[in-house]
């Protein structure tokens, strides 16, 4: 059993489908909703299951950035995740 940090799901249970959506803080203190796994995939991520169109765990190494659109593990955009409402 693994267990998101995030939404505290376990993500290798094939019933949890996605994690909770909650925004990305960047550098410059915006806060933009997170990018979900690709609609056009045909299959479940390989990793942690989520479905097409959802959005993955916390810490996923291939979740991508919303401003730059490299992996938002290692591009530096990003201050912290969290839930919550969008900050101005």
């Amino acid at each position: 059993m693994l267990i998101c940090k995030h939404c505290s799901k376990d993500t290798e249970d094939l019933k949890t489908t996605t994690c909770f959506n909650g925004y990305i803080e960047y550098q410059d203190h915006t806060a933009l909703s997170r990018v979900p796994y690709s609609e056009d995939e045909k299959e479940r991520c390989s990793v942690y299951h989520v479905i097409p169109g959802a959005i993955h765990h916390k810490d996923y190494y291939m979740e991508k950035c919303t401003i730059c659109g490299m992996r938002l593990v290692s591009c530096g955009c990003m201050i912290s995740i969290y839930t919550g409402k969008k900050q101005k």
